[in-house]
């Protein structure tokens, strides 16, 4: 996605936000929000009513998924 000069933070956050909404409407379980400049990875569980952080992963530590269990991931390989 590109941002202009005049693209504010709360403008992103909103976008964020609505499209975690499309995902509850629609009935994903778990989304994964990666952060490039903090060089992170958050995961949330979605429900129908609301969306809850399972955890804030960086540099060092892998992701791991609720819904995929033998999923895992290396936050290191995703800004490699």
């Amino acid at each position: 996605m590109e941002r202009s000069a005049d693209h504010s933070a709360n403008d992103t956050r909103s976008e964020v936000q609505a499209k975690i909404a499309d995902c509850q409407r629609i009935g994903v379980g778990e989304s994964w929000l990666v952060s490039p400049e903090a060089e992170t990875v958050e995961v949330l569980r979605l429900s129908p009513k609301k969306s809850e952080r399972i955890g804030l992963f960086g540099r060092g530590e892998s992701v791991h998924s609720e819904v995929f269990p033998d999923l895992s991931l290396a936050v290191d390989a995703v800004f490699a």
